[in-house]
C-alpha cells in the first residue's frame, strides 16, 4: 500500500483563524471608510412648467446636489451617478444627464452635481397624477430624488469600490404657472455597503468571543494493546513481491473535554482512524467501534469515548514491506523492549448550541499514542498470541478546526 495516498490533506487554515482574521479585515475596513462615508444635501431645485392633466404629468426640474467628502485620509472617484425622480414611490422620470458625469473627489472636500429630469406627457401610474395635482394647488409638491453611484474609495494604493445609494427628499413651493425654487433642502440620506459589512464584522467576532477561547479539547486517557503480530514477506519467485501484515487490537479511551461556560456540544458523528506514526503515516484501518458516537455535552462537562480498533483476526492489515520491517523494529526495540508509536485521527461533526442557536463545525482530533510492549514474540501470524502494552495516560491531544 503507497503511503503517499495515505496522506492526510492539509487544511487550508483554522476555521477560527480564518473567522477573526475576517472580523478584523472587516473592522479595520469600517475604521478607514464607515465614519466618512459620503454626505450629500440638496443645494437647490429649479421647478419650471409643472402640468397635471389627468394621468399625465409635464415639468421640467434641474436639481443641484453637494456632495461631501469628510474623510482625512480617503479620496474619492465617481464613475457614474444614475439618478431618478420619484413622486410617493412611483417612478416619473431617469435624470436625462448629470453634471459632471464623473468626477474624482479629494479629501475634506465638496463638489456640486447637477441632475436635469424633464417630461411631457409621463403617464404615471395609479392615483400619484391626481394627487400630485392637489399638492400643487395647495402650492407646494413633495418629490424625492434617487441616486445609484459607482464610487472607488482610494486609500494610498488601495482601490475599494462600493455602489452608495443617495435618497432626497424635496418640497418645492410652486406657483400657479407650475415653476418654484428650493434654495436650500434637507440633508440627504446615505446607504451603502458599510453599515452591513460592520453587522457581520461585529457577529463575527461575538461568535469568536463565545468559541475561539473555548474550543474542544481532547487527551488520551488509557490505550490497551494486544496480539499485535507483524508478518513481513520477502520477494518471491512466482512474482508475489514483498509486503507485510499487520494483526493488532487497539482500545483506546479518549476524554473530550467542554471548557465553555456558555455553549453545549452535539457530536453528531465521531470518526476515528489509526495511523502509524513511523514510514509516514501508513494506515492501520478505521475504529470498528466508538462509543458513544453520537452525544450531547453539556458545558463544562468531559465525555470519555472508548475506540475500538480490531484487526487480530481475519486478513489484518496489509501494508508495504518496509513499513512491516520498520514496525517489527520498533517492536523489538533495543535492550529487549520497545515503543510502538501510533496516531489517532478522529474527524468529527459537531453542533456548537448557544440559546437555540446551532453552528457546525468539523473539528480534527490528532492524538499520538506511544505504547511500550513487550519484546516476546508469541505465535506467528494471524491472532493468536503477538505483543502486548498497556499505556495509563497519553499526551494531549490537538484539535483543529
Amino acid at each position: 500500500m503507497s503511503s503517499g495516498g495515505n496522506q492526510e490533506r492539509t487544511c487550508c487554515g483554522s476555521l477560527f483563524t480564518f473567522i477573526v482574521t475576517g472580523g478584523f479585515v472587516v473592522l479595520i475596513y469600517w475604521a478607514i471608510f464607515q465614519p466618512h462615508h459620503i454626505r450629500a444635501t440638496v443645494a437647490s431645485a429649479d421647478l419650471t412648467n409643472l402640468t397635471v392633466a389627468g394621468a399625465a404629468v409635464s415639468y421640467k426640474l434641474a436639481v443641484r446636489l453637494n456632495l461631501y467628502n469628510p474623510s482625512l485620509r480617503v479620496n474619492i472617484y465617481y464613475d457614474e451617478l444614475d439618478s431618478e425622480l420619484r413622486f410617493r414611490g412611483e417612478r416619473l422620470a431617469h435624470a436625462t444627464g448629470a453634471t459632471p458625469a464623473e468626477f474624482y473627489q479629494r479629501r475634506k472636500s465638496s463638489d456640486d452635481v447637477t441632475f436635469e429630469f424633464a417630461g411631457t406627457g409621463v403617464a404615471v401610474a395609479g392615483d400619484a397624477a391626481g394627487e400630485l395635482g392637489k399638492e400643487k394647488g395647495k402650492g407646494s409638491v413633495s418629490l424625492e430624488v434617487a441616486v445609484d453611484g459607482k464610487v472607488r474609495y482610494r486609500f494610498g494604493s488601495i482601490k475599494i469600490r462600493q455602489k452608495p445609494r443617495i435618497w432626497c427628499s424635496l418640497t418645492i413651493p410652486v406657483t400657479a404657472d407650475g415653476g418654484g425654487r428650493l434654495d436650500s433642502g434637507d440633508r440627504c440620506s446615505v446607504n451603502c455597503l458599510c453599515a452591513f459589512l460592520v453587522c457581520i464584522g461585529v457577529a463575527v467576532l461575538i461568535y469568536w468571543a463565545t468559541y475561539q477561547p473555548h474550543r474542544i479539547r481532547a487527551a488520551v486517557e488509557s490505550a490497551e494493546l494486544s496480539n499485535l503480530t507483524v508478518v513481513v514477506r520477502n520477494g518471491t519467485a512466482d512474482g508475489g513481491g514483498s509486503g507485510g501484515v499487520v494483526y493488532y487490537r487497539l482500545a483506546v479511551n479518549v476524554t473530550m473535554y467542554n471548557p465553555s461556560g456558555r455553549a453545549g456540544v452535539h457530536y453528531d458523528a465521531i470518526r476515528p482512524r489509526l495511523l502509524l506514526l513511523l514510514a509516514g503515516g501508513a494506515s492501520l484501518g478505521a475504529a470498528n467501534a466508538t462509543v458513544p458516537g453520537v452525544f450531547h455535552q453539556p458545558r463544562m462537562s468531559t465525555t470519555v469515548v472508548a475506540i475500538d480498533f480490531d484487526r487480530s483476526g481475519g486478513g489484518g492489515v496489509a501494508v508495504a514491506g518496509d513499513v512491516a520491517a520498520e514496525l517489527d523494529k520498533e517492536i523489538k526495540g533495543s535492550g529487549g523492549g520497545g515503543e510502538v508509536g501510533f496516531e489517532m485521527v478522529i474527524d468529527a461533526r459537531v453542533r456548537y448550541k448557544l440559546g437555540f442557536i446551532p453552528i457546525r463545525a468539523r473539528p480534527k482530533v490528532r492524538c499520538p499514542v506511544r505504547i511500550p510492549v513487550k519484546a516476546e514474540r508469541r505465535g506467528g501470524g494471524g491472532g493468536g498470541g503477538g505483543v502486548t502494552g498497556f499505556l495509563r495516560s497519553g499526551d494531549r491531544c490537538t484539535v483543529k478546526y
